[in-house]
Parts: C-alpha cells; structure tokens; sequence
C-alpha cells in the first residue's frame, strides 16, 4: 500500500511540477468564463428587443382601440390585450 501511495504522490508531483497544465487550464477557463458571458449579454439583449416589441405592439393595439379606430372584437389574441387595456398592465423587466 504504502508503494502505491509513494507512486501515486511521486507522480503527482511531475504532473504538477509542470505548470503549462494549469496555465492552459486557465486560459480555458477564462475563455470559457468569457464564451459564456458574452453569451448572456447576447441573449439578454435579444430578450429586450423582444420585449421592447411587444411592447409597442400593445401601445399601437390599445391607443388604436382609445381612438375607437379598430374594435376590440377585431384584435388579434384579445384576451391578452384587453388584459392589458383593462389593467394597465406593466410586463415585468426584471431578470431578462
């Protein structure tokens, strides 16, 4: 037991005694860190453009339905839109 202990430690010590392993560890992990980052950013922006859509969607839907330029009965997903007509409301921006 005790052989493969000192085997095991001794090769341990040539694996670490070379930095080059770590140093390209990290490099990938800061790459990888980075990727994943970049990503988020991507998506949380496309997220908010979506948003920002919909948005003025909903704002040309009920000033057009204000106006009485279009009925309610002829909008499209009515439901929704007259739930937001009706109570004013604010879809939440948090955590996109």
């Amino acid at each position: 037991m005790e052989k493969i202990e000192r085997d095991v430690v001794d090769r341990l010590r040539e694996v670490f005694a070379d930095t080059s392993i770590i140093d390209a560890y990290v490099e990938e992990y800061k790459a990888e860190s980075k990727r994943i980052a970049m990503e988020r950013r991507n998506s949380r922006g496309a997220k908010e453009n979506v948003l920002s859509d919909v948005q003025g969607q909903i704002t040309r839907v009920i000033e057009q339905v204000s106006k009485g330029t279009i009925d309610e009965d002829d909008v499209s997903g009515s439901d929704t839109v007259l739930m937001v007509a009706e109570e004013g409301f604010e879809p939440p921006t948090q955590g996109l």
